[in-house]
């Protein structure tokens, strides 16, 4: 506005010179012990997110089994809806959470719809309804995964993403062996099966909640800074031109606790690798075959084993089944915390993941059918879901870790996990639908068998996948910076003339 002032003493014109201004901006206000604290108030908060959430994918489906009377076929061809859902989505999905920088909002987005999904089935049991409610249900719960972890490998880095997630899986199977004993406890004490959904439900927002208390934004400052402007003109222009120009500079500045690069398992400043090259990688070929075939021998075991209990009981009794997935899931804490450990101390990735292979599906339904034959005991028979739980711990544990360690440098963590939770759904949904129809036109020996022999591929295949050969390497200064809890700014700057 002060562009060009003309004096007529002596015709002259001086013309101003650009004022030079002089800004009294420190660094970024918020201090690292801030940071260091909301670093610690967003992983206490996954891990309630964890612990509540932890049950929706699978125990819709078994109530339905048992509790509605269907079929293993009919209640397989829903299971196989929900699952071919998931399957289309997730690779897409996952690439595009590599790229998002909003993974709180999709996470919280999906959950939301994943958690009516898994209340309406108490609704109605109009089978086109529960198809439509399938595929939109496998669509949002296919998110979830893959921007838990990579939230939690933005937030604290490789360095210490180990150590983290597994205390997050372990709190989420506590969280599901909590609210599985709940909604026992209400079968038994109301044996209706709205109040067990219902408990769901509430769990589900209440996750929902903990993601929206999350301080992943550090706080906004605002500061007044006053310009000072030089001219080289008379004394009085000077005065009347400074008091005319004075500014008030309002500036914000807005960090996130995530660094997006390390959430995309991204050197900082690298460039992504093709996704050719991800897919051509032998090991992780290897990993994801071996996965397809854990899924394909491990996930109708439970349905399959709840159902032929409910038969020799001559009940469908809902405890049974909370029973079984409550013990599952209690070794499950157990598993993880002794693999865990076991990494933590520089072991190989492998062994554990083997023995909770072999114990899961193998060892499971062989002794699933010996005890059926010679001791058809229910207790006995409830017994081998800590196999199951042996199973479940260290392959959800094994999932977020092997995948860092195969896509390091790559920036496609979430694109993997995608492509690779797009292998398990197929054996999931395929295990639920052979397995159906066998136990259906055969008998329920014959498809514990054939699960068997499906696990056994599975421990094949993840014996010459090699895990341990990319070691994770001292982390750079600026991911020192970052992950001692100096958030990266994102500025903006808004100027109010008065």
């Amino acid at each position: 506005m002060c562009q060009k002032t003309q004096i007529n003493n002596k015709d002259q014109v001086v013309s101003k010179k650009k004022p030079e201004v002089i800004r009294h901006d420190d660094q970024h206000d918020a201090s690292p012990s801030n940071n260091q604290n909301d670093v610690t108030i967003v992983l206490r908060l996954m891990m309630a997110f964890a612990f509540f959430f932890s049950i929706f994918p699978s125990v819709t489906s078994v109530f339905l089994v048992v509790e509605r009377g269907w079929t293993p076929g009919a209640a397989g061809t829903v299971w196989f809806t929900r699952d071919v859902s998931a399957i289309i989505c997730s690779p897409f999905i996952g690439a595009f959470v590599d790229r998002s920088e909003h993974k709180r909002a999709l996470l919280l987005l999906s959950l939301f719809v994943g958690t009516i999904s898994a209340v309406c089935v108490i609704w109605t049991q109009n089978f086109t309804f529960l198809i439509v409610k399938s595929i939109i249900e496998g669509a949002a719960m296919s998110f979830v995964q893959p921007i838990k972890n990579a939230m939690i490998l933005g937030l604290i880095g490789q360095e210490r993403f180990d150590g983290t997630s597994k205390k997050v899986e372990m709190v989420e199977h506590l969280g599901s062996f909590s609210i599985i004993s709940i909604a026992g406890i209400i079968g038994i004490l109301y044996p209706n099966i709205e109040g067990v959904f219902y408990t769901i439900g509430l769990s589900g927002l209440l996750a929902c909640f903990a993601l929206i208390f999350m301080p992943l934004s550090i706080h906004e400052e605002e500061k007044e800074d006053e310009e000072e402007v030089n001219f080289e003109d008379v004394e009085e222009l000077s005065e009347i031109a400074n008091s005319f120009c004075r500014k008030k500079i309002l500036v914000r500045r807005k960090s996130s606790l995530i660094n997006y690069e390390s959430s995309r398992n991204l050197d900082v400043g690298g460039t992504p690798a093709t996704y050719i090259s991800i897919l051509k990688n032998k090991d992780m070929v290897l990993f994801g075959c071996s996965v397809f075939f854990f899924h394909l021998g491990s996930s109708s075991v439970l349905p399959l084993l709840s159902k032929l209990m409910s038969i020799d009981s001559g009940s469908g009794d809902l405890s049974i089944t909370c029973a079984n997935i409550g013990i599952a899931q209690f070794s499950s804490i157990f598993s993880v915390w002794a693999m865990g450990s076991y990494i933590e101390k520089g072991k190989q990735h492998k062994v554990p993941i083997l023995i909770g292979y072999i114990t899961a599906v193998p060892l499971r339904c062989i002794a699933i059918i010996i005890l059926n034959k010679y001791w058809p005991n229910q207790y006995a028979l409830m017994a081998t879901q800590l196999l199951d739980g042996i199973g479940a711990g260290t392959f959800g544990l094994s999932l977020p870790l092997v995948l860092k360690v195969l896509t390091k440098g790559t920036g496609h963590f979430s694109f993997s996990f995608g492509a690779v939770s797009t292998l398990y759904m197929c054996g999931a949904a395929l295990s639920n639908l052979i397995s159906g129809f066998i136990v259906t036109f055969i008998d329920y020996s014959t498809g514990f068998v054939s699960l068997a022999v499906m696990g056994s591929i599975s421990v094949v295949l993840m014996s010459f996948v090699n895990v341990d050969v990319v070691q994770i390497g001292i982390p750079t200064e600026d991911e020192k910076i970052h992950h001692a809890f100096v958030a990266r700014p994102e500025e903006e700057s808004y100027v109010d003339v008065e």
